[in-house]
């Protein structure tokens, strides 16, 4: 026992990242530790390690809703059913830390389309038009419609059927109940 070697301690952290609603997830990266220091203060590679093979995954899609969430790596070099990852499990103690993938609102501008009526016509407020104006660049071209639409009816649905249109007049006091028949 006493000439056994203690395994060296590997933590693979992923970064994290942060994003607007409806933005593509950002790309992966690791920093990798042996006993703390930096992997290439190192005479050690990702190959040695057994870590080439790293996939991520996250809690996360393209259109998750604004808040946190995780953003994991994984590798077969915890596999012990792996002959190779036995081997390597010999030398090293393997730790993965999640990075966190902050999601924030994304900056909208919303402006009424111009409407023409005819004078009598009953105005709906669900009726008129509105034109979102967003950053698309980092908005997938696949993701472009659900985006879109997640954002006009989450804005609809807030919108009342009335319509109140006050004239230009001054008025002497502040307006009450009463001035909406």
């Amino acid at each position: 026992y006493l000439l056994n070697t203690q395994p060296t301690n590997i933590t693979i952290t992923v970064n994290d990242a942060i994003k607007k609603y409806g933005e593509k997830i950002p790309p992966y990266a690791v920093d990798v530790t042996v006993n703390g220091q930096p992997l290439a203060s190192t005479a050690l590679t990702m190959q040695d390690l057994g870590l080439t093979d790293i996939t991520y995954t996250s809690s996360a899609t393209n259109l998750s809703n604004i808040g946190l969430y995780y953003r994991r790596a994984s590798s077969s070099v915890t596999d012990l059913s792996n002959p190779a990852s036995v081997e390597l499990a010999a030398l090293y103690n393997y730790r993965f830390v999640d990075g966190t993938l902050t999601i924030e609102r994304m900056p909208v501008t919303i402006t009424p389309r111009d409407t023409t009526i005819t004078y009598g016509t009953a105005i709906k407020g669900k009726q008129i038009g509105f034109n979102y104006a967003y950053n698309t660049a980092n908005i997938d071209q696949a993701d472009q419609h659900d985006f879109l639409d997640s954002l006009s009816t989450t804005h609809q649905s807030t919108i009342s059927n009335s319509v109140l249109l006050i004239d230009d007049n001054e008025t002497s006091g502040s307006l009450s109940a009463a001035d909406f028949p």
